[in-house]
Protein backbone atom coordinates (compact mmCIF):
# COMPACT_ATOMS: atom_id res chain seq x y z
CA UNK A 1 0.00 0.00 0.00
CA UNK A 2 1.09 3.07 -1.14
CA UNK A 3 1.14 6.19 2.18
CA UNK A 4 -0.67 8.75 1.78
CA UNK A 5 1.25 11.96 1.61
CA UNK A 6 -0.03 15.58 2.61
CA UNK A 7 1.05 18.40 0.49
CA UNK A 8 1.39 21.91 2.48
CA UNK A 9 1.11 24.89 -0.48
CA UNK A 10 2.87 27.98 0.84
CA UNK A 11 1.38 31.11 -0.58
CA UNK A 12 3.15 33.53 -2.21
CA UNK A 13 4.02 36.05 -0.76
CA UNK A 14 3.85 38.66 -3.29
CA UNK A 15 0.24 38.00 -4.35
CA UNK A 16 -2.07 40.81 -2.77
CA UNK A 17 -5.24 39.47 -4.35
CA UNK A 18 -8.04 38.64 -2.02
CA UNK A 19 -9.18 35.12 -2.32
CA UNK A 20 -12.98 34.77 -1.36
CA UNK A 21 -13.95 31.01 0.34
CA UNK A 22 -17.85 30.34 -0.88
CA UNK A 23 -18.24 27.67 2.22
CA UNK A 24 -16.86 29.44 5.13
CA UNK A 25 -17.46 33.21 4.13
CA UNK A 26 -14.40 34.51 5.11
CA UNK A 27 -11.90 36.60 2.89
CA UNK A 28 -8.35 34.57 2.67
CA UNK A 29 -5.82 37.56 3.39
CA UNK A 30 -2.58 35.76 1.88
CA UNK A 31 0.61 36.46 4.32
CA UNK A 32 4.29 35.44 3.78
CA UNK A 33 3.80 31.83 5.49
CA UNK A 34 -0.06 31.38 5.81
CA UNK A 35 -3.46 33.16 5.48
CA UNK A 36 -5.30 35.62 7.84
CA UNK A 37 -8.83 34.76 7.52
CA UNK A 38 -11.62 37.56 7.42
CA UNK A 39 -14.69 37.46 8.53
CA UNK A 40 -16.78 39.42 6.40
CA UNK A 41 -20.76 38.43 7.71
CA UNK A 42 -19.28 39.55 11.23
CA UNK A 43 -20.56 43.24 11.12
CA UNK A 44 -23.37 41.84 9.12
CA UNK A 45 -25.30 40.37 12.07
CA UNK A 46 -26.90 42.28 15.35
CA UNK A 47 -24.24 41.01 17.73
CA UNK A 48 -21.45 42.19 15.91
CA UNK A 49 -22.98 46.00 14.99
CA UNK A 50 -23.49 45.84 19.16
CA UNK A 51 -19.72 45.38 19.98
CA UNK A 52 -19.20 48.10 17.19
CA UNK A 53 -21.19 50.30 18.67
CA UNK A 54 -20.06 49.42 22.31
CA UNK A 55 -16.41 50.02 21.04
CA UNK A 56 -17.22 53.42 19.30
CA UNK A 57 -18.99 54.53 22.45
CA UNK A 58 -16.18 53.72 24.63
CA UNK A 59 -13.44 55.39 22.84
CA UNK A 60 -15.91 59.14 23.19
CA UNK A 61 -16.38 58.29 26.89
CA UNK A 62 -12.32 57.62 27.24
CA UNK A 63 -11.78 60.61 24.93
CA UNK A 64 -14.24 63.19 26.95
CA UNK A 65 -13.27 61.88 30.25
CA UNK A 66 -9.53 62.44 29.62
CA UNK A 67 -10.07 65.32 28.09
CA UNK A 68 -11.67 67.11 30.82
CA UNK A 69 -9.57 64.77 33.73
CA UNK A 70 -7.90 67.82 36.20
CA UNK A 71 -6.19 67.16 39.32
CA UNK A 72 -7.37 69.40 42.13
CA UNK A 73 -7.39 68.42 45.60
CA UNK A 74 -10.84 67.35 45.90
CA UNK A 75 -9.86 63.70 46.01
CA UNK A 76 -13.64 62.25 45.93
CA UNK A 77 -13.84 63.93 42.45
CA UNK A 78 -10.28 62.56 41.80
CA UNK A 79 -11.81 59.18 42.84
CA UNK A 80 -14.70 59.41 40.57
CA UNK A 81 -12.82 60.67 37.19
CA UNK A 82 -10.44 57.65 37.85
CA UNK A 83 -12.90 55.14 38.05
CA UNK A 84 -14.94 56.45 35.27
CA UNK A 85 -11.61 56.54 33.07
CA UNK A 86 -10.43 52.49 34.71
CA UNK A 87 -13.67 50.98 34.40
CA UNK A 88 -14.05 52.67 30.50
CA UNK A 89 -10.98 52.11 28.83
CA UNK A 90 -11.00 48.49 30.14
CA UNK A 91 -14.43 47.25 28.68
CA UNK A 92 -13.46 49.17 25.93
CA UNK A 93 -9.85 47.35 25.27
CA UNK A 94 -11.89 44.24 26.65
CA UNK A 95 -14.82 44.47 23.64
CA UNK A 96 -12.35 45.51 20.95
CA UNK A 97 -10.63 42.93 21.65
CA UNK A 98 -13.72 40.40 21.41
CA UNK A 99 -14.79 42.22 18.26
CA UNK A 100 -11.29 41.63 16.45
CA UNK A 101 -10.86 38.15 17.49
CA UNK A 102 -14.35 37.23 16.43
CA UNK A 103 -13.97 39.31 13.10
CA UNK A 104 -10.14 37.35 12.23
CA UNK A 105 -11.95 34.37 13.48
CA UNK A 106 -15.22 32.51 12.35
CA UNK A 107 -14.40 29.80 14.99
CA UNK A 108 -13.94 32.23 17.66
CA UNK A 109 -17.49 34.29 17.23
CA UNK A 110 -19.43 31.01 17.16
CA UNK A 111 -17.73 29.15 20.17
CA UNK A 112 -18.02 32.44 22.60
CA UNK A 113 -21.54 32.43 21.94
CA UNK A 114 -21.56 28.76 23.20
CA UNK A 115 -20.10 29.46 27.25
CA UNK A 116 -21.34 31.92 29.46
CA UNK A 117 -18.54 34.52 29.14
CA UNK A 118 -20.31 36.40 26.80
CA UNK A 119 -23.26 36.97 29.09
CA UNK A 120 -21.04 37.22 31.98
CA UNK A 121 -18.89 40.18 30.59
CA UNK A 122 -21.53 42.29 29.18
CA UNK A 123 -23.61 42.13 32.64
CA UNK A 124 -20.79 43.33 34.13
CA UNK A 125 -19.66 45.61 31.58
CA UNK A 126 -23.34 47.24 31.76
CA UNK A 127 -23.73 47.08 35.67
CA UNK A 128 -20.42 48.66 36.15
CA UNK A 129 -20.82 51.70 33.52
CA UNK A 130 -24.03 52.57 34.89
CA UNK A 131 -22.56 52.37 38.40
CA UNK A 132 -19.76 55.22 37.01
CA UNK A 133 -22.09 57.02 35.16
CA UNK A 134 -24.32 57.30 38.08
CA UNK A 135 -20.88 58.66 39.96
CA UNK A 136 -20.08 60.80 37.31
CA UNK A 137 -23.34 62.88 37.56
CA UNK A 138 -23.35 63.00 41.02
CA UNK A 139 -20.07 64.70 40.33
CA UNK A 140 -21.71 67.39 38.29
CA UNK A 141 -23.64 68.83 41.26
CA UNK A 142 -20.30 70.42 42.73
CA UNK A 143 -19.05 72.21 38.83
CA UNK A 144 -19.56 75.96 38.47
CA UNK A 145 -18.22 76.17 34.57
CA UNK A 146 -20.27 75.24 32.05
CA UNK A 147 -18.33 73.64 29.80
CA UNK A 148 -17.00 71.54 32.40
CA UNK A 149 -20.56 70.47 33.43
CA UNK A 150 -21.50 69.83 29.85
CA UNK A 151 -18.69 67.64 29.08
CA UNK A 152 -18.79 65.77 32.15
CA UNK A 153 -22.51 64.99 31.75
CA UNK A 154 -22.20 64.06 28.19
CA UNK A 155 -19.40 61.70 29.38
CA UNK A 156 -21.99 60.14 31.74
CA UNK A 157 -24.87 59.87 29.51
CA UNK A 158 -22.73 58.11 26.59
CA UNK A 159 -22.06 55.73 29.20
CA UNK A 160 -24.92 54.88 30.22
CA UNK A 161 -26.12 54.30 26.69
CA UNK A 162 -23.30 51.88 26.29
CA UNK A 163 -24.82 50.33 29.39
CA UNK A 164 -27.87 49.96 27.62
CA UNK A 165 -25.87 47.89 24.52
CA UNK A 166 -23.81 45.51 26.67
CA UNK A 167 -26.80 44.56 28.57
CA UNK A 168 -28.58 44.11 24.96
CA UNK A 169 -25.49 42.30 24.08
CA UNK A 170 -26.05 39.98 27.18
CA UNK A 171 -29.86 39.65 26.42
CA UNK A 172 -29.24 38.35 22.63
CA UNK A 173 -25.76 36.62 24.22
CA UNK A 174 -28.63 34.52 26.65
CA UNK A 175 -30.80 33.66 23.73
CA UNK A 176 -27.93 32.33 22.06
CA UNK A 177 -26.47 30.76 24.81
CA UNK A 178 -29.81 28.94 25.69
CA UNK A 179 -30.70 27.61 21.97
CA UNK A 180 -27.26 26.16 22.09
CA UNK A 181 -27.54 24.23 25.27
CA UNK A 182 -31.06 23.21 25.02
CA UNK A 183 -30.25 21.75 21.65
CA UNK A 184 -27.55 19.10 23.31
CA UNK A 185 -29.48 18.23 26.38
Amino acid sequence: MANKVDVIIQPNPYDTQLTEIEDTKVYAIPGPTTYILFNRLYFKNFAGVLKLLEVALGMVCVALAGRNFSIDHNYLDEFKQITFLIITSSFMVGTYLVMLSSLLSKPFGELIGQTIYEILYNIHAGVLHLIVSSMVMSETQNYSGKKQYNVTMACAIVSMINAVFYFISAFTGHSKYKRYNYAYQ
